[in-house]
């Protein structure tokens, strides 16, 4: 077999793999055919859930659409405090979209037999968005776990499906005795816009887990309520930041930001403004190297939770995150995206100096106007 031969059947065997590769994932990507909502189920053929103690020919306040080109739930007023299977308040076998109509609640309080109960489970990729027209649409998880052992969580995905916040208001309130997860999954955490509030409090905290945060717009603020110091309030292995807010704190024990980074340019902040603080340092990067994230206005650090007197950090102040080998002294780090307008010292902090600067440049260039003038006669 010539070289040409051998290049062209690499290429075959290559493109094969990826066929391949492609029709497996195609294969585990599922819709929703079953949405469980307050112990009920809905399905193709029975599509309506009514709040319990509705009157007789109430209208729906749960709609299971599957015409749609992913599955669509819609919530309109939708009032949910009964698990399914002991399980869940609201889940689907598959990928699914939740439309918001209005104020919707998940609440489940004094729990005592549910091992490990969750606001919403969904097997597969789940995507939340606004569908009214003056943003109205909001969705409330609240769970107290009180049983012995077990753990809570707020929404979690498996499958590795991706979680995909558009628009809304969403907001979770997690107790548990044990262990609390927010937002969990294996696979990506999108947000495009909308408002999302988390507070969790539990010994052990995994308030937001996932392998890939993108965010683009929208705010989220998470604070955790730890006592222990595996706890973190984010969790991610790469991040790409193109706009929003975020603010992650952890009251008590555990980092504000916990990551494992895949390289050292893996979390990017192009614009919007990260922030995270905690009691412990604020970022905890496991690995034995100190990776710098890449900030494109600068980072602004402080070695007090609150953030005062943050300062723009540069490597002679001390490590930015604690490492498996080293411990960082900052308890506040905020990355900011696109320009910074901080406090200043040394020269910079010295108006009439910057004032005297401008002046003389203005006289430069007029100088420089006049001799043009003259030439050009």
């Amino acid at each position: 077999m010539d070289q040409n031969a051998r290049r062209h059947f690499r290429l075959a065997a290559f493109a094969f793999v990826i066929f391949l590769c492609m029709a497996a994932a195609s294969a585990l990507a599922a819709d929703a055919s079953h949405v469980y909502i307050n112990g009920d189920t809905l399905t193709a053929a029975s599509p309506e859930w009514r709040n319990a103690g509705s009157a007789p020919g109430a209208d729906w306040n749960a709609y299971f659409d599957t015409s749609t080109s992913v599955p669509t739930l819609r919530l309109r007023g939708a009032y949910v405090d009964t698990f399914y299977g002991s399980r869940m308040l609201l889940g689907a076998d598959g990928d699914l979209v939740i439309e918001l109509l209005g104020s919707n609640t998940l609440n489940a309080s004094s729990l005592l037999a549910e091992t490990y109960p969750a606001g919403i489970l969904v097997q597969g990729s789940l995507t939340i968005r606004d569908a009214t027209t003056d943003g109205s649409g909001s969705l409330s998880v609240t769970i107290q776990h009180q049983y012995y052992y077990g753990s809570v969580d707020g929404i979690y995905l498996e499958n590795n499906g991706n979680l995909v916040i558009e628009s809304g208001t969403v907001s979770m309130s997690l107790t548990d005795n044990y262990s609390a997860y927010a937002i969990y999954s294996a696979g990506t955490l999108q947000l495009l816009g909308g408002e999302i509030t988390i507070t969790t409090t539990a010994p052990n905290i995994k308030a937001v887990g996932v392998r890939q945060l993108l965010m683009a717009g929208g705010t989220i603020v998470v604070t955790a309520n730890s006592e222990s110091l595996n706890s973190y309030a984010l969790f991610f292995k790469e991040a790409s930041i193109t706009g929003g807010y975020g603010k992650f704190s952890v009251v008590g024990n555990g980092n504000a930001l916990r990551c494992d980074l895949a390289a050292v340019q893996a979390f990017r902040v192009i614009n919007g403004r990260m922030i995270f603080s905690a009691d412990c340092p604020a970022l905890l990067f496991t690995t034995d190297q100190n990776p710098v994230p890449y900030a494109a206005g600068g980072i602004l650090v402080s070695t007090v939770r609150s953030g005062a007197g943050k300062t723009t950090w540069y490597s002679s102040m001390g490590i930015l995150a604690s490492s498996n080998t080293q411990t960082s002294s900052f308890h506040y780090v905020e990355m900011v995206g696109g320009a910074v307008s901080t406090p200043d010292t040394g020269d910079r902090s010295k108006p009439w100096l910057w004032l005297g600067i401008g002046v003389l440049a203005l006289g430069v260039g007029v100088a420089v106007l006049v001799l043009l003038l003259r030439r050009k006669k």
